[in-house]
């Protein structure tokens, strides 16, 4: 199975933070990062306007 990237079943987000101290409680390090993750659902071929002449040709420039 063929999976599409023009078509996402869903997305999740989620933000990751953490902070490093030191033996005196002061800040040494923090660090902070938002992550998306897609989840794709399968392709649709001939159905989906992405698809030319046989192929998928998301992303390629028109």
């Amino acid at each position: 199975m063929k999976l599409c990237p023009y078509n996402r079943s869903r997305e999740e987000q989620y933000v990751k933070q953490v902070s490093k101290n030191d033996d005196s409680g002061n800040q040494e390090g923090y660090e902070y990062r938002q992550v998306a993750e897609f989840f794709l659902m399968a392709c649709y071929e001939e159905q989906c306007g992405a698809w030319r002449d046989g192929k998928c040709c998301y992303g390629e420039n028109a």
